[in-house]
């Protein structure tokens, strides 16, 4: 009778820990951006299927969606919300092109900003809507940023696309925003019919999570990642292990423990 009983309290011990063991991990996923629900979900599939932690970047993956590649040539515009780095973001993708021996050419339908300058001293071709447009491999058009919670802004920043025809339409937004407004933002510039998302400033968050909270609400998939200033700074296809490696490893330093205890505990 001894076995029996001894072996029901080993069993109920190791599924206490694996319970606390579960819980830790959703708190850890909250901390690093992930909403509670999403994080609860994944450490409940995790430890269901594995306890191996070279496995968790796996359940990480298989929820974000990211564009598998770009084919030259094509156009690409730029839209968002004002502050976000788009035109930061441009001379980015201009910059990481140019060095695959794209041809670039960058149409500028920002009267505020200065693109012209920067890609005069970068000696890319910058034009303005009147402009003639030269044989191209890549086309990127910067836009005005815009208060999308003012419906009448995307509207005009719609009308102002309508010059540019076969165009993919790119939302790009900061991974240091609050959730909310990239909701928001997503929401708004619907009415644009955005291919997918550039997410920028990458570097300025612990909450990287929010590139996963994004993937499991809109069907729109991640296109670019941005990191860093001054310019050039670093650009790159969205990959999906890539991003789930900074998700679990970035920063997992001593402040990070102090900030996650403050935030989820």
């Amino acid at each position: 009778m001894t076995r029996p009983v001894d072996e029901i309290r080993r069993r109920l011990e190791a599924r206490k820990q694996t319970l606390g063991a579960c819980a830790g991990l959703a708190r850890f996923l909250t901390a690093k951006g992930v909403c509670r629900q999403l994080a609860q979900d994944i450490a409940e599939g995790f430890f269901q299927k594995s306890h191996h932690m070279s496995k968790l970047s796996e359940h990480l993956i298989q929820r974000l969606n990211v564009k598998s590649a770009i084919s030259l040539p094509t156009c690409l515009a730029l839209v968002g919300p004002t502050g976000v780095g788009k035109t930061t973001t441009l001379l980015k993708l201009a910059s990481f092109y140019t060095t695959q021996d794209a041809r670039v050419v960058i149409l500028n339908l920002d009267p505020q900003s200065s693109l012209n300058t920067i890609a005069s001293k970068w000696g890319l071709p910058c034009l303005g809507p009147e402009d003639t447009l030269p044989e191209y491999d890549l086309l990127l058009i910067d836009t005005p940023g815009c208060n999308f919670y003012l419906p009448q802004r995307v509207e005009e920043l719609g009308h102002l696309l309508t010059s540019c025809p076969d165009t993919h339409i790119l939302l790009t937004l900061s991974a240091a925003t609050k959730d909310v407004d990239v909701y928001g933002a997503i929401h708004q510039f619907s009415y644009l019919e955005p291919a997918g998302l550039i997410f920028t400033k990458l570097d300025e968050t612990l909450a990287g999570g929010i590139l996963l909270n994004v993937c499991q609400k809109t069907t729109l998939p991640l296109w670019y990642v941005a990191y860093g200033y001054p310019l050039p700074g670093k650009i790159e296809l969205a990959d999906a292990e890539l991003i789930a490696k900074k998700i679990l490893t970035d920063l997992n330093c001593e402040e990070f423990h102090y900030l996650r205890q403050l935030i989820v505990e």
